[in-house]
């Protein structure tokens, strides 16, 4: 497993870099789910990032789930942003959302 800041990339954007999905993620949440603390593992791994590194935050862009990597997520973020599209179906996804990440403390 590669340490997090090797997978660092810079980007076109001044200031922004992004750690791209790639083959390795591919099977991520099985690899995670066979660990005690897949909780709290990616909440773990970013600690590991030295406090040198130029960065203020850091996105995770999960996919609408709760599944393992999201929860991971959710345990490793101080904020929380649900991006919905400005129709119907999207609002009421989106509200299930607030309402089922309310029982988790959100």
């Amino acid at each position: 497993m590669h340490a997090p800041e090797d997978k660092i990339k810079p980007t076109r954007i001044s200031g922004l870099s992004i750690i791209p999905g790639d083959l390795d993620l591919a099977g991520a949440e099985i690899e995670v789910a066979r660990f005690d603390d897949h909780l709290t593992r990616l909440r773990d791994v970013i600690k590991t990032i030295p406090v040198s590194a130029p960065f203020d935050y850091a996105f995770f862009d999960c996919p609408p789930s709760l599944g393992i990597l999201m929860t991971s997520a959710l345990a490793a973020a101080d904020e929380l942003i649900i991006r919905c599209s400005a129709n119907i179906l999207h609002w009421r996804g989106s509200q299930r959302s607030f309402s089922l990440l309310s029982k988790f403390g959100w």
